[in-house]
């Protein structure tokens, strides 16, 4: 289902999306659409993963507990 919707850009904007769009899609119907409609689900993929990678840093910095230290330092875990 398609939905319109109007919005201002400035003309920086536009000219980029209509190459783009031309690029992508030559003269076809609806090619400016398309590729406003990528653009903005693109931009949504970008901020869902900013989203998951700062969730991921958070458990980084909270860090772990593994349970009983068994070795002291690293020279300990590598003698033999």
């Amino acid at each position: 289902m398609t939905q319109t919707i109007t919005i201002s850009v400035d003309e920086e904007a536009a000219r980029t999306l209509r190459r783009i769009a031309l690029h992508r899609y030559g003269r076809k119907k609806g090619s400016l659409g398309k590729t406003a409609s990528a653009a903005i689900m693109a931009l949504s993929a970008m901020d869902q993963n900013e989203e998951v990678n700062r969730r991921a840093l958070e458990r980084l910095k909270k860090g772990h507990n593994f349970g009983k230290l068994l070795y002291l330092n690293r020279a300990e875990l590598h003698e033999r």
